[in-house]
């Protein structure tokens, strides 16, 4: 909600919070999108490779991550 809004600081701040570590690889997916909105690219970069390094290797996720990696130009 916070995202659609464009509450890019609020929706940053939500992520920060704490959760369940088997949601780490989503949470820095998510983070990396709300930078990519920011126009914060090489953050955005550093948010996806650390989903990468979290999500499950068998999951669908993981490719869609990759994705917006190899687009900003990893």
């Amino acid at each position: 909600m916070q995202f659609e809004e464009k509450d890019y600081a609020g929706a940053l701040k939500t992520l920060s919070e704490n959760h369940t570590s088997g949601f780490d690889g989503l949470f820095a997916d998510l983070k990396g999108d709300i930078l990519v909105a920011q126009g914060k690219t090489a953050d955005a970069k550093i948010a996806y490779k650390e989903a990468l390094e979290k999500l499950d290797s068998q999951g669908k996720l993981l490719k869609f991550t990759q994705h917006k990696l190899e687009v900003l130009g990893n």
